[in-house]
């Protein structure tokens, strides 16, 4: 807020990486450009949403690992629904700010 002003939204976004595929698919990551979620300018909570996997044999199978980042990026205007996936966190445009990873391991619900 300090850097874009209150009057400007600060948008945030989820990256994704998966960590259960082939190491030589493992270091992609996926900025989610159409769910970037924005600074609330009191309290600076946000949420955003994170898509996993695609649906057919791209689709999330029980047990896959997934990374998921918080990322601000330094260029607010980048717009991302062009530009989506990336050969490696490195890859993205220069941040503001980019957490640590969040591990998600998927489970299927019992039927």
């Amino acid at each position: 807020m300090r850097r874009y002003g209150q009057e400007h939204p600060v948008k945030v976004y989820a990256v994704v990486c998966e960590d259960s595929v082939p190491l030589d698919k493992r270091e992609l990551a996926w900025v989610q450009g159409y769910q970037f979620g924005s600074l609330d300018p009191v309290t600076g909570a946000y949420v955003i949403r994170a898509y996993l996997s695609g649906i057919g044999p791209d689709a999330w199978k029980d047990g896959d690992m997934f990374l998921v980042r918080i990322y601000i990026p330094k260029d607010q205007d980048y717009d991302f629904t062009k530009v989506w996936a990336y050969d490696s966190i490195d890859a993205l445009p220069k941040p503001l700010f980019l957490s640590e990873p969040i591990y998600v391991r998927c489970r299927k619900a019992a039927r």
